[in-house]
């Protein structure tokens, strides 16, 4: 972490419209639904995408089109955005502090539940192993 170097507001900035964005296209390919188990990859939903989110000639997403959305839609809309938003910089601020400090070798964040105990048993039983 010692040669590691802060991120600027203007980068943390374009990674939070980039992983809104990402999260609207996700929101457009699960029918609407938050919590959903997967997404439909197909021409239906890309219409639906391109209907709600403005790309330029790359196919890059530029922004949110507004004008389109409404009632339940944009405020799901609204959601993603925000909490997106909210994610990021709680990452960004915790990579910011932190890097640039030589008595921090690296920042680890484990993934929530209890899943690192399935690991420790898993990684016990196969790689303890007698020869």
């Amino acid at each position: 972490m010692s040669e590691e170097n802060p991120l600027s507001e203007e980068e943390i900035k374009d990674q939070i419209d980039f992983i809104g964005l990402l999260e609207c296209k996700h929101l457009c390919q699960s029918d609407f639904h938050l919590n959903s188990n997967g997404f439909d990859l197909s021409t239906r939903t890309e219409r639906i995408a391109k209907k709600y989110i403005i790309y330029d000639k790359d196919e890059n997403g530029i922004g949110v089109n507004w004008k389109n959305l409404h009632g339940r839609k944009r405020k799901l809309f609204r959601y993603c955005l925000k909490s997106a938003k909210k994610r990021v910089l709680r990452t960004y601020i915790t990579f910011n502090r932190y890097c640039g400090q030589k008595n921090v070798l690296y920042i680890h964040a484990r993934i929530g539940g209890k899943n690192w105990v399935y690991l420790k048993k898993y990684s016990e039983q196969y790689h303890n192993v007698p020869s």
